[in-house]
């Protein structure tokens, strides 16, 4: 995969980055990002059910405390209450004022002690040992419960109750039929005895309409509650029709009810609590989609626009490095393209110049090297001969002329190896000889100073580059009024550029001759000119090739006579060269 990547073109590059580096991150964020959200959301709605369940089982425990003390209330050992409730045990019906008397007395006393229970709606109603009924606030009438076949009549049931605890019965375990109509009922039932002698009074039942619950819990928008009592038997599940969940997809929270032991849990799908932020997202996915598929359609577009300008510029350096030297690339626009198609036209201008530059300095060498190889031309006859000469001279102790040849002899092995180079120390050694020979040649005298620093005589040069600027000055430069011809070497070094000056004290030159022979250094003007003043140019061209175009020649009139000409070479170069 990485292959093909590192294979494909700069455009299918982009595109494929733009996916791995925006789209995929990007996707792979929000699908984070939704989970997170998810994760979080859900806590948070567990949390708060579970507030709201711990607030509804508090309702619950505050209202099975207030059921609780209505029942002692009304029981209550040593209260006027409590002795009507011992005289009326056994009574079967009101047959004396007395215990009618007695009987309003319970009753009132029963919906006083169950007024703060009014909200519930409770149905109360309390039974002595002759099923003798005396309700509450309500119209319950004994016929009812016979027609019914409550259990709540049967002697033997009420005989089991343990007059120290509350029971909680459900209405269809109590026998009971609906007391009203749509209307079911959850009942506490307490039984009352005689604690000085041990004898049953009587059995309270306080029926809790499952409205009372309904209305509890129908504030809450989506879940639903189920209430267990303590034997883990459904008291209530509202709303009756609950949601199908798969499993692990439910919310459970759930909290107990102490004064009871009740155990209420609230159940949740998923689904209700993060369906809309799953329809916020799904709309989101898709507008992120369709985003993304424009986005792509206008990269492609954009791409092509940035790639076919690059593409073009690719197929030009092919064409160029095909030899195709005259293409260039066509600008259009002011854009950061077109700046790039400027700059590499330019550069190719440039490549272009240097070519043709340096195929005529190859030329130019190619010249110079024939011109050496013709100067060479039997140059073992012309020294064997000299060297024979030589020796005869000295056999007639002629020793000025035998040194003389000697001279001529060690300027012949120069040429002979003028394409290599040689320490500046022997290049002026050879200066000398060929001082010597020209001083025999034209009867005249000459003299030749040299200053070259010591840490300069190793240095380097081409070998005889400084023979045609003596022999210039000697020729071109001196007169035969001239009293004493000198020519002076100095060698300097200023700035990593090695200064070599040769000085003549002749009659040296016009100012516009002088400018002719500088302007004229880099073209073939010598030449048409029958080559006058070819040695200068040839000695310019042979520095140039050795050390590059930082090599300069100035030429220039003395300040009181003659000519100096000095050469610049950068140390640095040479240096390479060696």
């Amino acid at each position: 995969m990485l292959k093909w990547l590192f294979k494909s073109t700069f455009y299918r590059k982009i595109q494929i980055s733009l996916f791995i580096f925006i789209l995929f991150p990007l996707a792979i964020a929000s699908v984070f990002s939704y989970s997170l959200i998810r994760e979080v959301v859900v806590e948070k709605v567990k949390d708060s059910r579970q507030n709201v369940v711990n607030v509804y089982a508090s309702d619950l425990n505050q209202t099975v405390e207030e059921i609780v003390y209505a029942t002692n209330l009304y029981g209550k050992p040593g209260s006027n209450t409590f002795e009507d409730i011992r005289a009326f045990k056994d009574v079967g019906q009101l047959s004396s004022f007395e215990n009618y008397q007695r009987y309003a007395r319970i009753s009132d006393f029963l919906r006083l002690s169950f007024s703060k229970t009014s909200v519930l709606k409770a149905e109360v109603f309390y039974l002595n040992n002759s099923n003798f009924l005396i309700s509450g606030s309500n119209t319950l009438e004994y016929s009812f419960l016979k027609n019914s076949h409550s259990k709540a009549l049967d002697p033997k049931w009420r005989n089991t109750l343990d007059p120290n605890r509350i029971y909680w019965i459900t209405e269809s375990e109590l026998g009971i039929s609906p007391l009203t109509e749509n209307e079911s009922y959850y009942f506490a039932v307490r039984a009352y005895k005689d604690f000085s002698n041990g004898k049953k009074l009587g059995v309270i039942f306080v029926g809790i309409p499952h409205g009372y619950f309904k209305q509890l819990f129908k504030n809450l928008d989506s879940g639903t509650f189920l209430l267990y009592d303590d034997k883990k038997q459904l008291i209530i599940q509202y709303p009756e029709k609950e949601i199908g969940t798969r499993e692990g997809e439910e919310l459970k929270v759930g909290a107990t009810v102490p004064a009871s032991n009740w155990k209420l849990l609230y159940r949740s799908s998923f689904r209700n609590i993060t369906g809309e932020i799953s329809q916020t997202f799904r709309f989101y996915a898709i507008s992120l989609s369709i985003s993304i598929l424009i986005f792509l359609i206008i990269s492609v577009f954009i791409g092509s626009s940035i790639y076919k300008p690059l593409n073009r510029l690719r197929k030009v350096a092919e064409q160029f490095g095909n030899e195709n030297l005259s293409v260039r690339f066509p600008v259009e626009g002011k854009d950061e393209i077109a700046v790039l198609g400027n700059a590499f036209n330019n550069m190719l201008d440039q490549i272009k110049q240097w070519i043709g530059k340096f195929k005529k300095e190859q030329e130019e060498k190619r010249l110079i090297e024939l011109q050496a190889l013709f100067a060479q031309i039997r140059p073992h006859f012309l020294i064997n001969t000299l060297n024979s000469i030589k020796c005869n001279l000295i056999l007639n102790n002629d020793h000025i002329h035998s040194r003389q040849i000697d001279s001529l002899m060690r300027l012949l092995r120069g040429y002979m190896r003028v394409d290599e180079l040689t320490p500046l120390k022997k290049e002026c050694e050879l200066l000398v000889d060929y001082a010597d020979i020209m001083k025999m040649r034209n009867d005249m005298t000459l003299d030749l100073l040299i200053d070259i620093p010591e840490e300069w005589e190793d240095f380097r040069v081409p070998r005889l580059i400084l023979q045609p600027l003596v022999e210039n000055a000697i020729i071109h430069g001196f007169n035969e009024d001239l009293h004493k011809p000198t020519i002076i070497i100095v060698a300097r070094s200023v700035n990593q550029q090695l200064f070599i000056e040769v000085r003549d004290n002749g009659i040296g030159m016009s100012e516009e001759k002088i400018k002719w022979l500088q302007s004229n250094l880099h073209d073939e003007a010598e030449q048409k000119e029958g080559k006058k003043h070819i040695g200068l140019r040839n000695v310019f061209q042979r520095l140039m090739l050795t050390y590059g175009p930082e090599v300069s020649m100035d030429i220039h009139n003395n300040e009181n006579t003659g000519l100096s000409i000095r050469i610049s070479i950068p140390i640095k170069r040479a240096m390479v060269n060696d």
